[in-house]
């Protein structure tokens, strides 16, 4: 997962483009965009915190209030859980472009 493909995604959900998301801006729906593109990158991207917070031109030390809420809402609000569900999800390679990667290697190999 590149942090440009992540940032895409959460935009894309948010309501939001990227340049929106990495822009000076500031406002609750941001900052939860900001947040959920850097608990995603962390948890399922292999992505630093710190390397998706300088992407969105922030320091990484301003994610780790916001980073704790938001693990605490993922175990309360269901909706909010199935909502990084399906960033995450959209973020997964598909079977077919597995499949194609595995043909691939196997007739180089």
């Amino acid at each position: 997962m590149t942090v440009e493909r992540l940032l895409d995604a959460v935009a894309r959900d948010a309501g939001l483009s990227s340049r929106e998301l990495a822009g000076r801006r500031r406002g609750v729906e941001l900052a939860e965009a900001r947040c959920v593109a850097a608990y995603i990158g962390s948890r399922f991207g292999g992505l630093s915190v710190r390397r998706v917070a300088r992407q969105l031109g922030r320091d990484d030390s301003t994610f780790a209030r916001s980073l704790a809420g938001l693990e605490r809402r993922l175990d309360s609000d269901a909706s909010f859980r199935a909502r990084l569900d399906r960033i995450v999800e959209s973020l997964r390679p598909d079977a077919a472009t597995l499949l194609c990667i595995a043909s691939k290697s196997a007739s180089q190999g």
